[in-house]
Parts: C-alpha cells; sequence; structure tokens
C-alpha cells in the first residue's frame, strides 16, 4: 500500500503569472493498492469508482507508464483526507496530477527522477507555478523552456510571513478565469509586471515586507478576473484593514490570500470578525509555507 500525501498551492502570488507558486500546509491525502484488472479512484467519502477517462490522479499515473513505454497494472486509488477546497485557486488539480505522478513511479521503484516527474506535471497542468510546489514545496519560481523542461528555484523567505487564505462557498473554473484573459499585452503592463515580480521576490527574501503591497500589484489577470469574484474588492479591503501587508487572487481564484504578519492572532480575528458580514460565506484558513513537498510512504 503506498500512501501520498499532497499540499495544497498557491499560485501567481500577484504579478508572478504562471511561474510563481508556494506550497502551504493543507492536504490531500490518497492511499494507493494495486487491483487486478481494473483502473478506479475513489473519492473521499464515495463507494462510486471513477474510471482513468474521468480522473486526474489515474490519468497522471498511467501518464508514467507511457512514459517509460510499459503497461499500466490494474490500480485502486482512494482518498482517504481531502482538505484541499475544489475549483477554489488552491492548486487541487496540481495535487491530484503530483499524486498520480508519484504514485505510478512508486509502483515501479521510482525510475523517473524528480526532474523527470515535473517535466510530466508541467505537460499535463500546462504551467509550472502549483505543481512544482506541490511536488517539491516551498516558494518556487519556474521556467519553461522550448522543450519543455522545467528548471524550478526555490525562493527562501525571510521568517515572519503567514498566509491568511479566504475561501468563499463558491468555486470557479480555471477555464473561466483564463477566458477572460487578454491575448496579448502592452510593453507598460509587461515592465510594471516584470518590475514587481523582481520587487516581490527580493521583499520576501530581505523580510522587506513593507514592499508587498507594492510589489503584489498585478496587470496581467487581476484586473479581468477581479470582476468574476463577488466581493473581491471589499474583502481585500477587510484584508487590508485587518493588518494584511498584502493581498492576491490565489491561481485563478476565487481564494484571496492576505499576507499577515506570522503569529498575528488578533489580525486574524479581526479579519473573521469582518468578513463574517460579507456575502459569500469565506472561510479564513491560516497557512504557512510547506517545505517538504509531497510526501510517499510505502506500507507493506
Amino acid at each position: 500500500m503506498i500512501v501520498i500525501r499532497v499540499p495544497a498551492s498557491t499560485a501567481n502570488l500577484g504579478p508572478g503569472f504562471d511561474c510563481l507558486g508556494a506550497a502551504l500546509d493543507l492536504f490531500n491525502e490518497f492511499v494507493v493498492e494495486p487491483a487486478y484488472g481494473v483502473h478506479e479512484f475513489y473519492w473521499y467519502g464515495s463507494d462510486k469508482g471513477q474510471s482513468d477517462d474521468d480522473n486526474l490522479v489515474l490519468k497522471a499515473l498511467r501518464s508514467v507508464f507511457s512514459a517509460l513505454g510499459r503497461s499500466c497494472p490494474g490500480v485502486r486509488i482512494r482518498t482517504q483526507r481531502c482538505d484541499i477546497p475544489m475549483n477554489s485557486g488552491l492548486g487541487s488539480s496540481a495535487s491530484a496530477i503530483v499524486a498520480g505522478l508519484l504514485a505510478g513511479n512508486t509502483l515501479v521503484d521510482s525510475p523517473l527522477s524528480q526532474q523527470e516527474l515535473l517535466n510530466l506535471a508541467v505537460a499535463m497542468e500546462g504551467h509550472p507555478d502549483n505543481v512544482m510546489a506541490c511536488l517539491q514545496g516551498g516558494i518556487r519560481a519556474g521556467v519553461v523552456d522550448e522543450q519543455g523542461n522545467v528548471t524550478s528555484a526555490e525562493i527562501r523567505v525571510a521568517e515572519g510571513l503567514q498566509f491568511a487564505v479566504l475561501v468563499p462557498a463558491f468555486g470557479m473554473s480555471t477555464a473561466r478565469a483564463r477566458a477572460v484573459l487578454p491575448g496579448s499585452y502592452s510593453i507598460q503592463d509587461a515592465v510594471h509586471n516584470i518590475s514587481r515580480v523582481g520587487l516581490l521576490i527580493t521583499a520576501m527574501v530581505n523580510g522587506e515586507f513593507g514592499n508587498l503591497r507594492l510589489a503584489l500589484q498585478d496587470r496581467m489577470h487581476q484586473p479581468q478576473r477581479l470582476p468574476l469574484i463577488p466581493e473581491a474588492v471589499g474583502v481585500m479591503k477587510v484584508c487590508q484593514s485587518a493588518g494584511s501587508y498584502g493581498e492576491y487572487i490565489s491561481g485563478a481564484g476565487p481564494a484571496i490570500v492576505a499576507l499577515m504578519p506570522a503569529g498575528d492572532q488578533e489580525g486574524l480575528q479581526r479579519l473573521r470578525t469582518s468578513l463574517a458580514a460579507v456575502p459569500g460565506e469565506w472561510c479564513v484558513y491560516a497557512l504557512n509555507v510547506w517545505q517538504p513537498g509531497a510526501i510517499v510512504e510505502v506500507n507493506g
């Protein structure tokens, strides 16, 4: 039996569209067992199996065997922990892809390196931000070259930062969030984002958290996506009033992340109290960066 624990992830971090991601200490957990002649996936709390045509975990698992030129054996996968909200912008699809890749690789004694798994994950996901953070942990910057090879670099953040993740009761599909983006950007918008990515990384590494509000500004995706999230602008104002260093849309949304001083329980309480009056049933997760990445345990 193989047990795989995969973390949530928050992507973009404001201006780092499709290239910055952070792993967070909120998890899904999968149990993988050989099963003669079948490929089935069971969601948490469900007795109804899904085929590989319907499920990202199984698709990712089968892609490992395809990459190795081998036939895929029967397998049964169950979720035994499911804490990452779906369709929220917290990397639930990335967690499924990473879990499936690790399951497939572990079943055949791990012939694929982490780099090869990362390349497969990005090929499935389409961009590196969530999957590299989920697989490798920490806060990361990713680049994909013309051959599809991924270079992932960890950003070592100074102590003193906490991620307050605000998740509403409603979800949003990534396809809808992608559909509102323009096909091209001006030079001014490109320079705007490039300069802020540099400032964001420097502010995080040096602990210059007072620069985060400026550094989190974006012109590539947030202005287009904010109107899709009811009350988003008001929620961000609530975060600022509660003492946030800065806010951004997590991935495609609708979750919003407020970067808060670590250990600021008073600020978190103000945030929760104020959000109770905002439509959308917003839930606040106080999370930290998860450094280990995905974890695999083999039992028996």
